[in-house]
């Protein structure tokens, strides 16, 4: 079996260092934290946006996952601004009970563990619209671990030992992530090859299912092209909704119209007799 697939996005870079101060920038931070934490987790692909000090813009962070397509991604940052303590982030427009919100906890929770020890104050699990949750594909945290205009924090920052006990928490969050986010139903993806195609909201969850169950398999092409019409759908035999055609996600004439929602086929939100299955992916 395939070892899961992670992204460490850490955090400005280049010309952008990110927050400044006692004599700390962010970015060499964020930077260390991937490295250190990347080093705990042989058992896991894991790839880094940077791991130089070199600038990345906020797209090619964004595009470094699609191209990758984790099973989770993971963007690193210390905070600024006044306050103290630890905080993480999904996309603030995820519908409820979307699996990321139990990765995220699961996540929080190991590295509070580690935090706690040191009087770090939780600040608890938010949502924003950070442009890497936003218009990322595939599941998405970011966290905020402590503020560096915070003397004691950044203290702390400089102590030697922490950034290896830090990263064992974020390698224990990530490992508790994946088994959070490893369940659930199925869920329609679509994937095609164009420049107005865009994932269906859907489309993580389906798409890390299916290379975990082995797809794509001998003989078939990529994920992203495989899902290419509604005789062509996924190992979870749902077929793509009229939503995603709407969005310009697939061609009007794939879409029938008696599927017009996103439900999955578990909870009986898709009619059966809705749902077109194609031989040649069994």
């Amino acid at each position: 079996m395939s070892k899961p697939v992670v992204v460490f996005d850490p955090g400005h870079g280049g010309k952008d260092p990110g927050a400044c101060h006692y004599d700390l920038q962010e970015k060499d931070l964020n930077l260390a934290l991937a490295l250190e934490t990347a080093e705990r987790l042989s058992d896991i692909e894991v790839h880094l946006t940077r791991d130089r000090d070199i600038y990345l813009s906020l797209a090619d962070r964004v595009a470094f996952s699609r191209e990758v397509e984790p099973d989770f991604f993971l963007s690193l940052h210390a905070n600024a601004g006044g306050g103290r303590g630890f905080e993480s982030f999904i996309y603030s427009g995820l519908k409820a009970g979307h699996p990321v919100e139990a990765m995220q906890e699961a996540l929080h929770e190991e590295i509070m563990a580690v935090l706690k020890k040191r009087q770090i104050v939780d600040r608890g699990l938010k949502e924003a619209a950070f442009y890497v949750l936003k218009y990322n594909p595939h599941p998405a945290v970011l966290i905020e671990s402590l503020f560096l205009d915070n003397e004691r924090e950044a203290g702390i920052w400089k102590e030697p030992a922490f950034v290896g006990d830090l990263a064992g928490g974020v390698a224990a969050g990530i490992r508790a992530a994946l088994a959070a986010g490893g369940g659930g139903d199925p869920a329609p993806v679509i994937w095609l090859d164009s420049p107005r195609s865009t994932p269906c909201r859907w489309g993580l969850s389906c798409t890390t299912r299916m290379r975990r169950e082995g797809w794509p398999r001998p003989g078939q092409p990529a994920l992203r092209t495989l899902l290419s019409t509604a005789s062509s759908i996924c190992s979870s035999s749902i077929a793509p909704c009229a939503d995603c055609h709407a969005r310009g996600a697939v061609p009007e004439d794939t879409v029938p119209e008696s599927v017009t929602c996103h439900g999955y086929r578990a909870k009986g939100t898709v009619p059966s007799s809705a749902l077109r299955t194609s031989a040649s992916l069994r």
